[in-house]
C-alpha cells in the first residue's frame, strides 16, 4: 500500500494475476454426465478422413499448372505485342507461385494424412493391448 492507503498498480495486477492462474478451469459443455463420460467408449473406430485441404491443394496445383503451360506457351510462340507479352509473362508468374505453393500444401496434406493414419493404427494397437490384459 501507498501513503494514502491504496494498492499500488503492480500490488494489483499480482493479485489479479494469481487469481486467475488458481481459478478452476472451465466445466466442459456436455449433457453427460462425468461419470457415464468416462464409460463411454467407441463403438467402431473412427475412419480415417481425407487430408484436410488435399482436393482443394490438388485443383489449385492443376489449373496453376494449365495457366502456366498456356501463358508459357504463348510467351515462347513469340507473336504477342509487348504490353501483352509482359502480362502473359506477369501470369506465367504468378501461376508458377501458385503452381508452387499448391504443391506445398498437396505434400504437407500427404504427410498429415499418413500421420493421422499411423496415430490411429497405434491407438487401436494399444487398444487390443489393453483389452487382452
Amino acid at each position: 500500500m501507498d501513503k494514502d492507503g491504496l494498492h499500488s498498480s503492480a500490488h494489483l495486477h499480482a493479485r489479479n494475476s494469481a487469481k486467475l492462474l488458481s481459478s478452476t478451469p472451465p466445466e466442459p459443455l456436455s449433457t453427460t454426465p462425468p461419470e457415464e463420460r468416462a464409460r463411454v467408449t467407441p463403438s467402431s473406430p473412427r475412419r480415417a478422413l481425407p487430408a484436410r485441404g488435399l482436393r482443394s491443394a490438388a485443383i489449385l496445383t492443376v489449373i496453376s499448372a494449365i495457366v502456366l503451360a498456356v501463358s508459357s506457351y504463348e510467351l515462347i510462340r513469340g507473336d504477342l505485342s509487348t504490353t501483352v507479352a509482359e502480362i502473359s509473362a506477369g501470369v506465367a508468374l504468378a501461376a508458377f507461385g501458385f503452381l508452387m505453393y499448391g504443391l506445398l500444401k498437396v505434400i504437407l496434406a500427404l504427410i498429415e494424412s499418413a500421420g493421422e493414419r499411423r496415430r490411429q493404427a497405434r491407438e487401436a494397437t494399444e487398444r487390443r493391448h489393453t483389452t487382452r490384459s
